[in-house]
């Protein structure tokens, strides 16, 4: 994100989004280029790959005066007005161009900088697919840059951050040479960088994250930070790879550690120390919600015999494909126990043909296809080639009576037990994550463990809060209930849930909680 303007057309903040174009504030690029200098850093060369107008270039000119810089620019506008600016300056060893960073070859140029080197700046806090909704294209070519399988790879599990894919190709670039990267970023994005890079022997010698405020200077609600690396030609990745996590710019000491181990990214060490004996695969599956991506239609609230969506009141539909839904929100405020929100639910399983609507709810299918264009212009690729009114993230487990629930955008473990409403099963939408139960007593003996201290310290072994969902599924898997069990004691289990639920069928809970030996 480069600060805002004000005075723009729809299609000037357009375009902003397309390239994530906001202003870096010259404040914030001064107190920066002063912390490098403080940190001794003594660049013979500085590159500045989405220079905008400027205003890192005017910092870095005044910390570096020896330092020969070269900015790069999409918007050959931005690049007349950083000239403008330079030609008030002392800048004879400053260069700035008209560049696409996606048609530069990053590796070859870094190759022929002066070292040490600096890469400094601020790439675009847009994702992939918020540019692909408004229609841009500003995009690198396709990959799936984190491995990801299946679902995952054509859902939310892959979107990332536009800056993310450029800061690991400023990474590979500066890996075999002695210099430095300086640049500021969403911070669960820094994480994913630097994980990404031992994971993949980038050979960085240090890293370091300073947190900024982002509201002060963005108008941004999201953690952000500048992410500092140094490299060296002589220095290997270490074996334990690790970095420190700063509260400000001007902070003496680090706050954080967090250390990567096996390819993960541990958020507390000594937590993960004391429970790491507790991960393993699990028989029980956690599940995502519902996904259709068309709530305008999917989803409806319940106005007496009636339904309504977004825009159309006075719907009348049958019960066979109705069924109660909570949000993530829900969950977090525990709102559990009612709702008036419904939602259309066409398939028991993923590409079941939906046709049957048509004989046995004539009135939901008129319903749909009178919405057809909304829903066929779903922009994910999962529902090409699906049949009419597809959804995903349905199955068997979506039907259970019996649930426990949790939300992944909220701050807290609050796992939710949930029963049917209206005599119907609940659904969820897709931030949420969910265990499907075969019994009230296999509900009620889930939640115990999940809200025992033990499963607490174990998860936040792996939670970053500042993440913008930071509770995942993947996280959730790690924990093995069977594990879990045997460390806190069977017949502490029985007595802590027979404390809660009084009048519990004791030896269904005692049967229950030996089938998940």
């Amino acid at each position: 994100m480069k600060g805002s303007k004000s005075g723009l057309t729809s299609n000037d903040e357009k375009e902003q989004k397309i390239y994530g174009d906001f202003q870096t504030p010259l404040v914030l690029t001064t107190q920066i280029t002063d912390l490098l200098t403080k940190l001794n850093l003594k660049p013979s060369s500085i590159i500045e790959p989405t220079c905008g107008t400027g205003n890192f270039i005017i910092a870095a000119l005044e910390s570096f005066p020896e330092a020969t810089i070269a900015g790069f620019e999409i918007n050959s506008n931005y690049v007349e007005q950083t000239k403008e600016r330079l030609l008030k300056v002392d800048s004879i060893n400053t260069e700035i161009h008209v560049a696409d960073f996606f048609q530069v070859d990053w590796e070859n140029l870094l190759l022929r900088q002066n070292e040490p080197l600096l890469i400094l700046g601020n790439l675009p806090w847009v994702t992939n697919s918020e540019i692909g909704v408004i229609g841009g294209a500003n995009l690198p070519t396709k990959s799936n840059l984190h491995k990801f399988s299946g679902f995952d790879a054509l859902t939310g599990s892959s979107n990332f951050d536009i800056s993310e894919w450029m800061l690991i190709q400023l990474l590979k670039g500066l890996a075999s040479l002695n210099g430095y990267l300086a640049m500021l970023c969403k911070i669960s994005v820094a994480r994913k960088v630097l994980k990404y890079a031992y994971s993949n022997n980038i050979q960085i010698s240090s890293a370091s994250l300073y947190q900024i405020d982002s509201k002060k200077h963005f108008n941004a609600a999201v953690q952000s930070c500048l992410l500092l690396c140094t490299f060296s030609k002589k220095s290997s990745s270490p074996s334990s790879p690790s970095f420190q996590i700063y509260s400000s710019l001007d902070a003496p000491l680090p706050h954080q550690n967090v250390t990567i181990i096996d390819d993960v990214l541990i958020a507390n060490l000594e937590n993960y120390h004391k429970t790491t004996h507790l991960t393993g695969s699990s028989r029980f599956t956690w599940r995502s919600g519902i996904k259709h991506d068309c709530s305008q239609v999917m989803k409806l609230v319940k106005k007496g015999e009636h339904y309504s969506n977004s825009s159309e009141d006075n719907i009348l539909l049958e019960e066979d494909f109705l069924f109660p839904l909570l949000t993530g929100s829900d969950l977090a405020k525990d709102r559990t126990r009612s709702t008036d929100r419904w939602l259309i639910v066409t398939q028991k399983v993923i590409g079941e043909d939906t046709s049957i609507i048509k004989e046995t709810a004539p009135l939901t299918w008129k319903y749909l296809q009178n919405n057809k264009n909304r829903l066929s212009n779903r922009k994910s690729s999962i529902y090409n080639n699906q049949p009419l009114f597809s959804i995903f993230g349905v199955g068997p487990y979506s039907f259970s009576l019996w649930k426990i629930a949790i939300s992944g955008f909220y701050k807290e473990l609050n796992f939710r037990l949930i029963s049917p409403i209206h005599n119907k099963p609940v659904v969820f939408d897709d931030t949420c994550y969910f265990l499907s139960c075969s019994s009230f007593e296999e509900a009620i003996v889930l939640k115990t463990l999940l809200d025992h201290p033990l499963s607490h310290q174990f998860y936040t072994s792996y939670i970053f809060w500042d993440n913008k969902r930071p509770i995942t599924k993947s996280i959730l898997k790690k924990l093995r209930l069977e594990a879990l069990i045997s460390e806190i004691g069977f017949d502490t289990i029985i007595s802590i849930i027979t404390q809660q639920y009084p009048g519990s069928n004791v030896s269904k809970l005692q049967s229950v909680v030996r089938s998940f030996l």
